[in-house]
């Protein structure tokens, strides 16, 4: 789980960098093609996130299941958020349409990757119910 998460957050910071080196420093050298190249290889690694992610959201499916730490629905629904993030290596061979760059599965699996975040932030935060004792 911890090496998923942590393959997944390099690839994101790599392609943001490989991305913001596009748009801030290369572009200003007018060369279309080195900056569609650019643009292709910061979406590439941003697909390739999508597998570190997989392996933290299946990692973190089996502790819920096994530790009983959050909600049991919190780990089917870690598991969907996982396959989502599998599927979305399709757009590695995606030239057009739903999977490919600038499609609209591209939102699809950062927004349930951070809802999955968030409701489990949430269930983290929430205070604990006091249990009742049988005596009054």
């Amino acid at each position: 789980m911890l090496a998923g998460g942590v393959a997944a957050a390099s690839m994101v910071i790599a392609g943001t960098e490989v991305l913001n080196g596009a748009v801030f420093q290369v572009a200003s050298a007018g060369d279309p093609n080195l900056n569609h190249a650019l643009y292709d290889v910061a979406n590439d690694l941003f697909f390739a996130s999508g597998f570190g992610f997989a392996a933290f959201f299946a990692g973190a499916a089996v502790g819920v299941r096994v530790t009983g730490g959050l909600p049991s629905a919190m780990a089917p629904a870690a598991l969907v958020v996982a396959l989502v993030n599998l599927v979305g290596g399709v757009g590695f061979f995606a030239k057009s349409g739903f999977f490919a760059i600038g499609g609209a599965f591209g939102f699809i699996g950062p927004l349930v990757t951070l809802l999955w975040i968030l409701a489990a932030s949430i269930v983290m935060v929430r205070p604990v119910p006091m249990a009742r004792s049988g005596t009054a």
